[in-house]
């Protein structure tokens, strides 16, 4: 088995969920206004688009872990309640 048999209340789930997907979603917004905006006529704007690329996919995992410490954090204190 790889998953584990934690209990999580539901709205810490539902918290966790939607720090998560308001982070993507600026995230995705951002990178699409970068895009949208370069035009790419030069090697250096083609270079500086990759660099984006690959902050906008580190940007994305660090907010799937963020969402899941959110989820845990959450959890915890409706516990500690």
């Amino acid at each position: 088995r790889t998953m584990t048999r934690a209990r999580l209340h539901r709205r810490a789930i539902w918290i966790g969920g939607l720090v998560t997907s308001l982070i993507f979603f600026l995230t995705a917004i951002g990178a699409g206004i970068y895009f949208s905006w370069d035009d790419q006529t030069s090697a250096g704007q083609v270079a500086g688009s990759l660099v984006v690329l690959l902050l906008t996919a580190y940007l994305l995992a660090s907010a799937l872990l963020f969402g899941a410490q959110v989820t845990r954090a959450y959890h915890d204190h409706l516990q500690n309640q």
